[in-house]
């Protein structure tokens, strides 16, 4: 036992706080983990001349993970992440806090709550079935409408007592991995059915509702409903996905000649993706993703082609040769090719 221990365990018992703790309980046993997505890129082409055929060197995503089992139903875990995108001004790495949780197990039969950052509900299903963030996040995610993550309280469990149904609701700040914003007085609340029979089929319905009221702006509503269904077999997995957003606002705008009620374009979009094995440690990997972010609008929607082969010469490592092809309805494709590799330890 070291000093500080010692003196802990005796400060407790001489102030007559009770039994203390076992020194394993007073230190849960932390697992360290990480992984690292890290790209070579290659501009095919582009509707701007300037940037075909640059190419770059560059790490899109690396997770730092700490968990930690705290005992009597009880878990924790803090992720630090470091990404291209953020930056100091001086184009320097900037780790921020992509999980920060602390999770109650509270039944034996599996009801458990998450309080801080954590994923949102309408994610976890549809990001199994991918199976391939390396190369790129699911539609719902691509298209802008929610984070993966928010801060908040999450409720998860069986609806069946075999699993098969379960259910997933959460109510956060709406606001992503940053704090809540000064003023705001709005929240939005997620829930979500999952469907998980024995075999190969899986399914799930949602829906989130956000409210934000700001004392000096317009308040907006935005409810966004969600279907997905997968199949995940031995050699292939793939799944269907759709969502809808309905948006409103009390924004207006001054013409000059009177007040006009600002519309909140309604967006839509889906996705259809597989991965099939063809060899023992080699599968490849399809996906089209269709996104309308002012339905109705012409010219506003984006259709996006990603293909790949995957190659993995050792368990933790993954090896992704790729092309992405971003189609903008109105303007030029862009093709990007780029060789992937995953990573993890």
């Amino acid at each position: 036992m070291s000093l500080s221990s010692l003196l802990r365990v005796l400060c407790v018992t001489a102030l007559g706080l009770g039994t203390p703790l076992p020194l394993a309980a007073q230190a849960p046993a932390v697992r360290w983990s990480g992984l690292a997505y890290l790209d070579y890129a290659y501009t095919v082409s582009s509707p701007s001349e300037e940037i075909d055929g640059t190419s770059t060197f560059d790490y899109r995503r690396i997770y730092l993970t700490a968990d930690a089992d705290l005992g009597s139903g009880f878990r924790s875990r803090v992720r630090l992440e470091a990404s291209d995108r953020a930056q100091t001004v001086q184009a320097r790495p900037t780790p921020f806090m992509k999980d920060a949780w602390v999770e109650w197990r509270y039944t034996e039969s599996g009801h458990r709550a998450t309080l801080g950052l954590q994923p949102q509900p309408l994610t976890d299903l549809q990001e199994s079935v991918w199976g391939y963030r390396d190369l790129d996040q699911t539609v719902i995610d691509r298209s802008g409408y929610r984070g993966f993550r928010d801060i908040g309280l999450r409720l998860d469990g069986p609806i069946l007592a075999d699993g098969t149904v379960r259910y997933a609701a959460m109510v956060g700040n709406g606001n992503r991995e940053r704090a809540e914003d000064a003023g705001a007085r709005g929240k939005i609340v997620y829930g979500e059915l999952i469907l998980d029979p024995d075999g190969p089929f899986v399914g799930a319905v949602g829906a989130d509702y956000e409210v934000n009221d700001p004392a000096d702006g317009a308040r907006t509503t935005s409810l966004r409903t969600s279907a997905f269904a997968g199949v995940v077999g031995e050699r292939f997995r793939g799944g269907l996905e759709a969502f809808y957003v309905a948006e409103e606002t009390d924004a207006v705008l001054d013409t000059g000649t009177g007040p006009v009620g600002v519309e909140a374009p309604d967006g839509v979009g889906g996705s259809v993706h597989g991965a099939l094995v063809v060899a023992p440690r080699t599968s490849v990997v399809a996906r089209y993703d269709y996104i309308d972010r002012a339905a109705g609008r012409e010219g506003a929607g984006e259709h996006y082609l990603l293909g790949a082969v995957s190659f993995r010469p050792a368990p933790p490592i993954r090896i992704l040769p790729n092309v992405l092809v971003t189609m903008p309805e109105g303007t030029d494709a862009t093709m990007i090719g780029r060789l992937t590799v995953y990573a993890q330890f």
